[in-house]
This record gives structure tokens, sequence and C-alpha cells, in this order.
């Protein structure tokens, strides 16, 4: 469930036909029912209209997108909210980017980048987000860590041993080192902290800013570096907004490591037992590939 009320998608659909409350046409499909929210269609006379409902842990995305579109209106996708329920509204933008034949990922991390320099931290941090310092990493590993095991039965799949978190916590350790060692001096800034292809549209236009973080922003470059097809040009098309990519490729390459911490802490928040199982293959490598190149993104 979505909502601390059994009732909400009958409020929720009470709202959405106030939106349009002379459209002949309303209709509303059900299309993804998940753990971490709820995905309608909405068909009016002014055309079609997605709906998202978060789950609760997840509603600060309608009031960060209000500030992205404020300052990066080129680059997030537009939307309308229900703030206390965190709902939002967009209008359909067409098939992702994901089915697309060629690779998007070069002009997304320009994308990204524009909309990072382009956002202050300072409305950023009046928001309910998250912050993940790079340089407490291994301190916020170990918190994540201990509340998953101390979340979960004994003999869960997923429950971490003592031995893996005192592994886990002394890699992620020598990485906030090494990152230290490397530390552009860059400001934290809006972590997208799920960046890929099927998150985003024509234009291009990034949207799902759901899992979103306060943390440096190179961490965001993680999963979005998966789905490039060429690395180093996807890399180096989003480090040229912030300076030489010679010298910003080695703190990217740690940033992109570090971020294993906040993916974690995205699942942390709406774990429970089943979806720890359901999602295992997703949720163990987070912490068992600390310190190497990112097996999963």
């Amino acid at each position: 469930m979505t909502s601390s009320t059994g009732d909400w998608r009958e409020e929720a659909r009470h709202w959405l036909r106030d939106l349009w409350p002379t459209s002949r046409l309303f209709r509303v499909t059900v299309v993804r029912q998940r753990a971490w929210g709820e995905n309608w269609i909405i068909d009016t006379d002014d055309g079609r209209f997605w709906f998202k409902s978060p789950h609760p842990r997840l509603r600060s995305e309608a009031a960060l997108r209000e500030v992205l579109e404020r300052h990066a209106p080129r680059d997030v996708q537009p939307m309308h909210a229900h703030h206390p329920a965190g709902w939002i509204v967009s209008a359909d933008a067409g098939a992702s980017l994901a089915t697309g034949e060629g690779d998007p990922t070069v002009g997304l991390a320009e994308a990204l980048g524009r909309i990072q320099r382009a956002t202050p931290l300072a409305e950023l941090t009046k928001l309910p987000l998250r912050v993940f310092d790079p340089e407490h990493a291994a301190h916020n590993l170990a918190q994540l860590l201990d509340g998953i095991a101390a979340s979960l039965p004994g003999n869960h799949p997923l429950r971490p041993d003592k031995a893996e978190r005192e592994a886990a916590c002394a890699a992620m350790w020598h990485m906030t080192a090494w990152w230290v060692s490397v530390d552009p001096g860059l400001p934290l800034g809006i972590e997208h902290n799920d960046l890929h292809p099927g998150n985003t549209f024509p234009g291009p236009r990034i949207a799902d800013w759901g899992d979103a973080v306060i943390a440096h922003p190179f961490a965001s470059m993680r999963v979005l570096l998966h789905h490039a097809r060429d690395r180093r040009a996807t890399a180096d098309a989003y480090l040229r907004g912030w300076g030489d990519p010679e010298e910003l490729h080695e703190p990217l390459e740690v940033a992109v490591r570090l971020a294993a911490v906040q993916r974690l802490a995205t699942w942390a928040g709406i774990l429970d037992a089943d979806l720890a199982t359901r999602y295992a293959h997703h949720i163990r490598p987070l912490w068992l590939e600390t310190g190497r190149e990112p097996a999963v993104p």
C-alpha cells in the first residue's frame, strides 16, 4: 500500500477528476503496482496522463521536482502534484529513451549535469531529502547493514552476518580514504540515485526522482554508466561540464562506488521480508561488491 489510509485510491480518483472537471472522457487504468509505488494511466479529452502514487518514504519527490523544474525546466519532465500524499501527474511523453535504437546516455549525462549545476544546494536542504556525504560512507553503510540485519529473521537469505558486515565496512573505509585523496572539491548536490534510460524521455528530460538524495553529484552516474554502450564517452560528456575530464575520471570512479550506500538506503527504507526475498539479487551485491567496480546498478 502506498498510503496510510485504505481508501486512498478512491481519494486519488476524486482528486484526479477535479483536475479535469469538464472532460467527457475520464478513464483510469492501473498499469503497475509495486512495493515502491503505483502507476495509473489517465485518459481525458486533453490527452493521456500518468499518475504516480509513491511509497510513503518516497513522497518528497513532488516537492523536489518543483524545485528542479524551477531551475532546470529544459531537462526535467513537468508535473502537477498533490503534496500531502506525494501524488504526481504528468502528461504522457511518449516512449522512454530505453526503447530507442541509439545510446541515449551521452545526452542524459549532459542533461543531468545541467540540472545539478543549476539547482542550489540551499534549496535542496529545505526538502526532506537524506544527505550522504561521501566522507561518511563507511559509517552510513554500517548503520544500514545493522538495520537490515535487525529487521530480517536470522535465517533470511538477505540478512548480512557479522563477518559480511565487517568486511563491507572495512572495504568502505578504504574507499572513503581513497575519496579524500581525490576529492575534486565540488559541493554536494542532487543525486538522482536511479538514472537509467527507462526513467527518461525525448528532450532529453529526466523523470522519476523518487530515490533522489543529497550527495556528491558524480554519484548519479553509477546507474547511467551501467547502461552506457561506450562508458568513456558517456563519462566524458558528463565531466566536461565540471572541468577537465582527464582530471575528474578518478573521482568519478570512486564516487560511483561510494554510491552503493545511497542505493542500499533506498531499498532499506521500503524493505520487508517478502521484498527482500524477491529482490535479494539486486540488494545483496551492494555490500558484497564494496570497493570493486559495481556489478549491479
